[in-house]
């Protein structure tokens, strides 16, 4: 049996068939399954004109950022009608194409009596990277007045901005987030708002 992509690779593109050769011509294209991070994905399998080839797609692309492991199991079968004495893996990595997104934030959107001294944290859904310019990744605004403030990584995947002083209480403040950059390079352009009293 031979793949493409080979085992191990690594920055597929989503958009790239699977293909799986074998050395006998089979009799039909099932047997074989394809998981991204753990998870079947309904593919479309197809056989080539030889018998040889076996095509898999997925409709919307292979998702990215994603572990792909193809097993060609016991249920595939030749025109002799024989099966493989064992099921064989493959995987590959496919790329990363997505910006980082927010997945968390702190005060929450919407929330009301917010302490004084309270620091907005940020969870994004992967690292970022050190291209991220932290200066202008978070934002604080109070009506149309930007609020002073430092921003640093907690973690990787989590900003904090730290007002310089403490807050108005009982003060509506909006949150900015927008230019988070990840290890491939993909910025979020699209900015994320939330508001707290």
């Amino acid at each position: 049996v031979a793949m493409e992509p080979p085992d191990g690779a690594v920055g597929v593109a989503p958009g790239q068939p699977v293909r799986v050769r074998f050395s006998d011509r089979l009799l039909n294209a099932s047997g074989i399954t394809i998981t991204a991070n753990g998870s079947w994905l309904n593919t479309t399998p197809t056989l080539s004109p030889d018998g040889l080839t076996v095509t898999l797609n997925y409709a919307p692309g292979w998702p990215d950022s994603s572990d792909l492991v193809v097993t060609v199991s016991t249920a595939v079968l030749d025109v002799h009608g024989r099966h493989p004495a064992q099921s064989f893996t493959s995987g590959f990595q496919t790329a990363d194409l997505s910006a980082p997104a927010v997945v968390a934030i702190s005060p929450a959107n919407q929330a009301i009596q917010v302490e004084a001294g309270a620091v907005v944290r940020v969870a994004f859904n992967e690292p970022l990277s050190g291209a991220t310019n932290l200066a202008e990744l978070v934002t604080l605004s109070r009506g149309t007045a930007g609020v002073a403030g430092s921003t640093v990584l907690a973690l990787p995947t989590e900003a904090v901005f730290t007002p310089a002083v403490p807050l108005a209480l009982d003060t509506a403040y909006t949150v900015t987030v927008k230019g988070a950059v990840d290890g491939s390079a993909n910025q979020q352009v699209q900015a994320f708002t939330s508001s707290f009293k």
